[in-house]
This record gives C-alpha cells, structure tokens and sequence, in this order.
C-alpha cells in the first residue's frame, strides 16, 4: 500500500487496565510528524526437520515489533507523559525510578488517491535515548528534531498488536477505529 506523507501521531496513555486516559497529538498545529518506522511485524518462524528435510514450519503472531517515530518538535508535557518523567517546577526530571507508561498510537497518512490511511499499534513503552546539539556554522543553524522509540506486544484483553484502516475502505468507520485502538478513551 502506497502512502503519501505523514500527517498525524496520536498517542494515547494507557492505565493498568488498558484503557487509554489520554491522548497526546502530533500535527502541522503542534509538534509536527516527521517520520515513522514500524518493524517487527512479521512471525518468528521455526523449522522443524525431518527426513532430511524441513518437514513443518511454525510460526503465529508478530516478531518483535517496535516503532521509530520522528517529531519536529515534541511538546515537553507530552514527552514527559510518554517516556514517564517527573516535571516539576518547569524541571523534567529521569531518574533510576523512572517508569514509562504502556501507550497505544495511531498515525495517519494519506494514500495515492489522498484518502486517510490509518495504522495503529496498541500496546508498547516508548523511550528516548538522549539530546543532539549542534552549533551553527556560516549557513546557518539546523534543527535538532525529536525522536521516540517503542517497543510493542499484544494487548492483554484481545491479543492485538496491530491495525490499518482506510478511508476509502466500505465499511471503515474512524470512530469504530479509534475506539478499537484507544480503547475507553473519551475525549474532553
């Protein structure tokens, strides 16, 4: 399926029973969606030989699947929900107790035709490996980006890792999507 940029990161923080209490967005107003990599979706497989032969292959659910995500400039409340950090006083604070939240995500792009494509993974911890500064040379300053990686595994009620919908499909709904992804999520 060919996209077409990339428009949209929705994040949604999920409590210990898996529903999501709030959600944090990334677009062209606030944030900005740069980039994003999802791999691991494919089934670890085993072989079995036999007879000299491999005699059956063995493979269920995904891999190890995990999520790449490039943001222009990722809002410090909403990093600090994500990754797990301690604000206080304007201080974001990481420390050997630090713990991130499970999140579910959604990210929307555009197919050949511009109809919105949605892809979402349900169940995963992101984390943010450190800050990049650079000093400016006769061209002028580059932008410093933000990025977040995430690990994802099955959500515990209904074994989903991972979905697509589109737009343009007959039956696809957005509000059925959503609430199949950011699951007793209510926005305010």
């Amino acid at each position: 399926m060919a996209t077409l940029g990339f428009k949209k990161i929705r994040i949604g923080i999920l409590d210990d029973e898996e529903k999501v209490t709030k959600v944090y967005e990334m677009d062209a107003k606030e944030g900005g969606a740069i980039e994003a990599k999802i791999t691991g979706l494919a089934p670890e497989t085993t072989k079995l030989p036999a007879s000299n032969v491999n005699f059956y292959v063995s493979s269920s659910g995904t891999g190890d699947t995990k999520l790449s995500l490039g943001i222009a400039d990722l809002q410090d409340d909403a990093l600090a929900a994500i990754v797990g950090a301690q604000v206080e006083k304007g201080i974001m604070k990481i420390d050997d107790k630090t713990k991130a939240p499970y999140v579910a995500v959604i990210l929307e792009t555009e197919g050949l035709n511009n109809e919105p494509i949605y892809i979402a993974l349900t169940k995963g911890k992101f984390s943010r490996d450190g800050d990049e500064l650079k000093t400016g040379d006769s061209k002028g300053k580059e932008v410093n980006t933000d990025s977040l990686e995430g690990e994802f595994i099955s959500r515990g009620f209904d074994g989903l890792v991972y979905a697509k919908g589109r737009q343009k499909a007959a039956e696809f709904d957005y509000k059925e999507f959503e609430a199949l992804i950011f699951n007793g999520y209510t926005p305010s």
